[in-house]
């Protein structure tokens, strides 16, 4: 099969995450089960900037404004969304 049809199909992997990744580990159970691989791919994606020599910088997202805090619509809206991405509030 050419390279150009194998870069176009899907990888599935296993990965098995246990006490020897104990911060992994850590973070992972925060999130739902569904939200986890799309988190790993986000964390594989920066490993491999990192890796590459690309600048990596994580920013902190700023907490939510008073404003949304009091539209039920909008916190819905904000954690279907974060939840999307991966991100576990601290």
């Amino acid at each position: 099969m050419p390279a150009e049809a194998r870069s176009c199909e899907l990888l599935r992997a296993v990965v098995n995450i246990g006490p020897s990744q104990p911060e992994l580990l850590a973070d992972l159970v925060q999130l739902p089960k569904r939200s986890r691989a799309a988190r790993l791919r986000h964390l594989a994606a920066v490993g491999l900037l990192a890796i590459k020599g690309g600048a990596v910088a994580l920013a902190k997202v700023a907490p939510a404004t008073p404003s949304m805090s009091d539209d039920p619509a909008a916190l819905r809206r904000r954690d279907r969304l974060v939840g999307r991405l991966g991100r576990v509030d601290d």
